[in-house]
């Protein structure tokens, strides 16, 4: 493996602090479970990120096309002095619209993995979208192992497996 894939999965990894399987409910309760599922206390309410980065999801999605989709956004209020990560998988993918029926402006039929990328500054979101992009890539073993967790302590085996190169026991 490339040494920046690795660098990159170990940004991720230190940085995750929040996975959840997501239901089929639309954007804007995928990233309210995705941002209520990070388990650090934050500097701003819970309801006014949600809110802020729904607003941007209608403005400008940032869904990949490989079924991911990050949520970040250069003018969030005062969130977080730390590079924080949470995650939202759906196996079945969840369908990207809103609950008034639009469809995100990047519209992906299926989305497997919600990611949202909280940090009040501008390079370290931007160290966490490269990290993110960089370790999501659809048909990778770590890409499926990751999809199918369904709590954060799943999530951290996985990557500790992955370092440690350990054999999968399936």
């Amino acid at each position: 493996m490339p040494p920046d894939e690795r660098s990159m999965r170990s940004e991720f990894h230190r940085h995750l602090k929040g996975l959840v399987v997501l239901e089929d409910a639309g954007i804007e309760q995928s990233i309210a479970r995705v941002v209520q599922a990070i388990d650090i206390p934050l500097e701003s309410p819970h309801q006014e990120i949600i809110t802020h980065l729904v607003e941007r999801e209608r403005a400008l999605s940032g869904v990949l096309d490989t079924g991911v989709v990050i949520v970040e956004s250069s003018k969030l209020p005062r969130c977080s002095s730390e590079l924080l990560i949470g995650i939202g998988v759906s196996p079945e993918g969840v369908s990207w619209r809103f609950s008034d029926g639009k469809q995100s402006l990047l519209w992906e039929e299926r989305v497997y993995f919600v990611a949202v990328i909280l940090h009040h500054e501008p390079s370290a979101r931007l160290r966490g979208l490269r990290a993110v992009a960089a370790v999501l890539q659809p048909r990778s073993e770590f890409y499926r192992r990751l999809l199918n967790c369904t709590s954060l302590p799943d999530a951290v085996e996985i990557f500790r497996r992955f370092e440690e190169k350990s054999p999968w026991q399936d």
